[in-house]
């Protein structure tokens, strides 16, 4: 399979705002290809397991740079393989749910933005493995489901995530001093795993009218997403959250 997508207008021509900027004169279109073989087995009238193996090379991917000026520019081209399996299920009227699993390793990569240090053989700013898993039940007037999704380990870029590279060699001439420049005293070399979990409860009262209560990060774990290049953050989720609700129909 192949792809491509042209850059918008603003990514071409923002310019003096707070948003981007960018030279429309450089940006190149994205192209993707890929090659892939997936099979769907429906074991029986309850299970059906899906599975599809995946070798794609992403070109020209659009993104801020690390200069730290909010500038849209192409960051790299990425290799990647992977597989992907999912199990479908449903027993009866009553229960039905799913569980998925995906697995990516990074093949190789060739660096545009020269502020950005290479690591060709491993994924980084993006979770190698993803695990999600739900089930839903009906009784009489209650639904209710659970739905859980984990993110493992997040590697960022061995050297320009943290302190100053040369654009030339792709990586630092010289060590800064740590108390000065360096992000290593301010997060950690990796984004730790996580596991997010959400319940909600459903009561139909009539055919009409449905109310209902959700828990949302129902564990109260602390989850975090990557912020790319040398910064000294990460992004932080939102803990424990309640919601209720009532749906009514005319």
């Amino acid at each position: 399979g192949t792809a491509f997508r042209e850059p918008t207008m603003d990514t071409l021509f923002g310019y003096n705002t707070w948003t981007l900027t960018s030279d429309p004169r450089k940006m190149k279109p994205e192209k993707i290809k890929t090659y892939e073989g997936a099979f769907d087995w429906h074991a029986t009238k309850n299970l059906n397991l899906r599975g599809n193996y995946f070798y794609t090379k992403f070109e020209n991917q659009i993104a801020y740079t690390s200069s730290g000026y909010s500038q849209l520019a192409n960051l790299y081209n990425l290799t990647t393989k992977g597989w992907e399996f999912e199990l479908l299920y449903a027993f009866g009227k009553n229960i039905s749910g799913f569980s998925n699993y995906s697995f990516n390793k990074r093949v190789n990569e060739k660096i545009q933005d020269k502020n950005i240090s290479p690591n060709q053989n491993q994924t980084t700013w993006y979770p190698k493995e993803t695990v999600n898993f739900g089930i839903n039940l009906n009784w009489e007037k209650f639904v209710s489901s659970l739905s859980i999704e984990h993110q493992g380990k997040v590697l960022r870029r061995k050297y320009s995530d943290f302190i100053p590279i040369d654009p030339l060699v792709s990586y630092p001439t010289t060590v800064p001093d740590p108390t000065i420049t360096s992000n290593y005293l301010y997060r950690p070399e990796t984004v730790t795993a996580w596991t997010n979990v959400n319940l909600r409860f459903m009561y139909k009262y009539i055919e009409t009218m449905q109310f209902g209560f959700s828990v949302l990060n129902a564990g109260n774990t602390k989850q975090t997403l990557i912020k790319s290049n040398n910064y000294a953050f990460d992004y932080l989720r939102e803990g424990r959250r309640y919601m209720f609700e009532a749906n009514i129909t005319f």
